[in-house]
Order: structure tokens, then C-alpha cells, then sequence
């Protein structure tokens, strides 16, 4: 009983950073405190983490297939072939307009594009520390003068000292325990004839995905019984 009250109580704590930093992050959309050129990494992605955060609020969302398909392209748009090599995505980009802090911004931008994934998949804890990554980096950067570039570097590498280990335990109870793993649940209780299920997870979906899964839909069920044994029992050797 103890456990479970400690459980909630830390529940609700996270929901209210959570909350706070998702305030924050909206009022740095507008904002111009920050000189060129971070000042634009920081308002685009704080855009980006807004959009997150307005998937992590969905309850039980019914938008149809080609919202779905549009706000997919909204996230990943600008590392899509045609927008790379303008994008603070591509390292050799970020170094280009930011030069020593850009390997720095290039990591940062690679942990919020992750926060995707949390936001559909309902991850609280991941996706709160990650938004607060953001505002610690953007903090320093108000200041008068510029944080020295091993101050960002600290500041990155003491987040992946403090949550790394939490994080990989995480993913490896998800490996070894299916129940746990979240995209086997959306899996299992999807109408699979519905292809906007593809979009449940934050994932990058083109052609590809779709096509693979209107061509599965079209084999019978001895078929994909068949495909399936052949996959597993090769572990068996």
C-alpha cells in the first residue's frame, strides 16, 4: 500500500514538471531573448516540442488518415532528403552555423527528436527529462554572454549520466518482457485493416511502411502463419 501511495505521489510530481516545462517551452516560441543564430534552433524546436506535447495530451484521438500522414511529415520534415542538408539534424550543418557549439546542438537536436516517440507511446518520465534538457541548454544561453562550449557539453553529459542508466533498463525489461513493450500492445488490440495504426508509434512512415502493410493484409492467415514460424523457429539453431 505504502508503495503504491509513493508511486502516485511521484506521479503527480512528474506530471507537474511535465506541465511546466511544456508552459515554458511555448512561450519560447515567440520569444527573441537568445542572439542569432541559436536563437532559431532554440524557437524551431521549441515548436517541435510543442507539436510532442500535443500528441502526450491526446486522450484517445480518432484523427484520420491523412492528418495522421500530415502531422508524421510535420516531424520529420526537415530531415527529410530534400531539407538535410539544411537541418540542424545534420551535424555538418550545425556545425556550419554554429560552429564549436554545434556538435553540442547537433546532440541535443538528436535527444528532443525523440521525445516523438515518448509523446506517442505516453512516456511521462522520458519525455518530461527531455524537455527539461531543452530548457536547461536554452537557459544558459539567455544569459549576456555565451555559455563556453564545455559548459553545453557539461550540461549534455550530465543528462545522459543522471538518466542513461534508467533509460537502457528500460529498454532491456522491453526486450526481454513482450508485455512490456508497447508496441506489441498498440499491435495486438489494432484493427490492422486500418492503416492508421502505422502512425501510433512516432515513427517516420512513408511508401514503404504503408505498402508493406497493405501487401501483409493480403495474404491469408496460413500465409502469415507460415512467414511467422519460418522468422522464430530459426532461433530455435
Amino acid at each position: 500500500m505504502m508503495k503504491k501511495m509513493g508511486d502516485e505521489v511521484l506521479e503527480e510530481c512528474m506530471k507537474e514538471r511535465y506541465g511546466l516545462a511544456k508552459e515554458r517551452i511555448r512561450e519560447i516560441i515567440t520569444e527573441e531573448t537568445v542572439k542569432k543564430p541559436f536563437g532559431d534552433f532554440f524557437r524551431n524546436r521549441a515548436k517541435f516540442l510543442s507539436m510532442a506535447a500535443d500528441v502526450m495530451d491526446e486522450s484517445a484521438a480518432e484523427l484520420t488518415m491523412e492528418a495522421l500522414k500530415e502531422r508524421n511529415h510535420c516531424f520529420y520534415q526537415d530531415i527529410l532528403p530534400e531539407n538535410y542538408e539544411s537541418s540542424y539534424g545534420n551535424p555538418a550543418y550545425a556545425v556550419q552555423q554554429m560552429g564549436e557549439y554545434g556538435k553540442a546542438f547537433s546532440f541535443l537536436y538528436a535527444e528532443i527528436a525523440g521525445t516523438v516517440a515518448y509523446a506517442h507511446e505516453k512516456r511521462l518520465w522520458d519525455m518530461t527529462v527531455s524537455m527539461e534538457l531543452f530548457l536547461e541548454v536554452y537557459s544558459a544561453f539567455c544569459e549576456e554572454e555565451l555559455p563556453e562550449a564545455a559548459t553545453v557539453e557539461g550540461i549534455l553529459r550530465s543528462y545522459v549520466n543522471d538518466y542513461c542508466q534508467d533509460m537502457m533498463e528500460q529498454r532491456i525489461r522491453e526486450g526481454v518482457d513482450h508485455d512490456l513493450h508497447i508496441k506489441k500492445k498498440n499491435n495486438m488490440n489494432s484493427n490492422l485493416s486500418d492503416l492508421r495504426y502505422l502512425y501510433r508509434y512516432g515513427e517516420f512512415v512513408s511508401e514503404n511502411e504503408t505498402g508493406v502493410a497493405e501487401f501483409l493484409n493480403s495474404l491469408s492467415q496460413e500465409e502469415i502463419d507460415t512467414m511467422a514460424s519460418t522468422y522464430t523457429e530459426g532461433y530455435r539453431f
